[in-house]
């Protein structure tokens, strides 16, 4: 991997929700924003956001690095539904889901992949998903 490559990163965020999109986005960017000036690296990041799952998964890279996917999405989709599809496309991608169903059965049925990670939507969610983009960043560098 060049230099180039070891300082570029996609990050992915899907959410039906445009309100909880919106403002999951902002935190990721103004993070990553912070990285770069605070380490004084050259980081490149494409932060893409998608509300519709159909149009997430036609314009997934295969270079994406972190894929944050709420779990219930719209159409009655959900995240254990694309996991094989996001998996096939970025095999070596973290995916995040984020969600606040209580269901432990759906949580379980998705966390028994070793490349997922499960955060629960709550006030704390925004800080962990920053420490997820900071994992990804700090074991490259």
């Amino acid at each position: 991997m060049s230099n180039m490559d070891k300082n570029k990163f996609t990050i992915v965020v899907l959410d039906d929700n445009a309100f909880y999109n919106d403002i999951l986005t902002k935190r990721i960017k103004s993070y990553t924003d912070m990285l770069s000036f605070a380490f004084n690296k050259d980081y490149k990041f494409d932060l893409q956001s998608y509300t519709s799952a159909t149009d997430c998964i036609r314009n997934l890279k295969k270079d994406t690095d972190i894929f944050f996917i709420d779990y219930f999405l719209d159409n009655k989709i959900n995240a254990s539904d694309l996991l094989a599809k996001i998996q096939n496309k970025c095999w070596h991608c973290k995916v995040v889901v984020i969600s606040n169903t209580k269901s432990i059965g759906a949580i379980l049925q998705v966390l028994e992949e070793d490349t997922i990670t499960f955060i629960y939507k709550d006030e704390d969610a925004f800080s962990k998903s920053c420490m997820i983009v900071d994992e990804i960043v700090s074991s490259r560098n």
